[in-house]
């Protein structure tokens, strides 16, 4: 429902051949937005690829369960994943048949993932937590530096 200053969404469903989410959430004060989200539903990792521009993931069902908070540029979304029959290939990894689960925590600050546990096909597996911090902090500026002086000046960049 659309209100003056406020949009809340009861039920929305995403679904293709392989994939449906469920999700519902609300948008208040499109001034100052503060925003609140649920969602949960197995998606493919093929539309999880399009839609966050992560290369590689060929193959596999994501099942999601996360809530999420937010207002301004600060937010919360948390909740569990877990994935199967992944497949993923890049240029220096090649998996496939993979089985993992952990629980997502992301901010405006860091990326946690606890408890990550992954399974191989081939065989083997992986028990390990990745905390991500300054994931939204732009890249460095590149400086061009002389090698007779210590001044730096920033490069200039060419498109």
């Amino acid at each position: 429902s659309l209100e003056h200053n406020a949009l809340n969404v009861q039920s929305f469903r995403l679904q293709t051949d392989t994939s449906l989410l469920n999700a519902s959430g609300s948008l208040t004060d499109f001034t100052n937005p503060s925003w609140k989200l649920s969602s949960s539903g197995k998606v493919d990792l093929r539309l999880v690829q399009e839609l966050t521009e992560v290369e590689g993931l060929d193959h596999g069902i994501a099942d999601l369960t996360l809530t999420g908070q937010g207002q301004g540029e600060k937010f919360l979304v948390q909740g569990d994943a877990r994935v199967e029959d992944a497949t993923y290939h890049t240029q220096f990894v090649s998996v496939s048949g993979v089985r993992a689960s952990t629980h997502l925590r992301m901010d405006e600050n860091e990326i946690l993932l606890t408890g990550a546990k992954a399974a191989l096909r081939q065989g083997g597996s992986v028990d390990a937590e990745l905390r991500m911090q300054n994931w939204l902090a732009p890249p460095p500026v590149a400086r061009i530096c002389s090698g007779v002086s210590p001044a730096c000046r920033p490069a200039k960049v060419r498109r």
